[in-house]
């Protein structure tokens, strides 16, 4: 991965919204750069805490039983999250 790598954020959240409890933002890679991007937020998040997960059909479990935290676990808030997605949201 080269220093100049660049990460694409969809979606910035200045304070909760959904399932998220505090600010945010979105981003999305498909299978193939997900090592560099774990490798990039590996090196770059900081105090920050990044939560890792899948996008399927199931947000719930993406969220918690397939999800991963780099840094410090922040709480969810999984009532405002569906327990089906139909379609899923795709990353470009």
């Amino acid at each position: 991965m080269t220093s100049n790598m660049i990460i694409p954020v969809y979606e910035l959240y200045m304070g909760p919204i959904a399932e998220l409890t505090v600010g945010s933002f979105l981003t999305c890679c498909n299978k193939s750069s997900v090592a560099n991007a774990l490798e990039f937020f590996s090196k770059n998040r900081g105090s920050l805490s990044v939560l890792v997960h899948p996008v399927s059909l199931h947000p719930i479990v993406d969220h918690t039983k397939r999800a991963m935290w780099m840094g410090p676990t922040i709480p969810l808030d999984l009532s405002k999250v569906p327990a089906f997605r139909n379609p899923p949201i795709l990353c470009v």
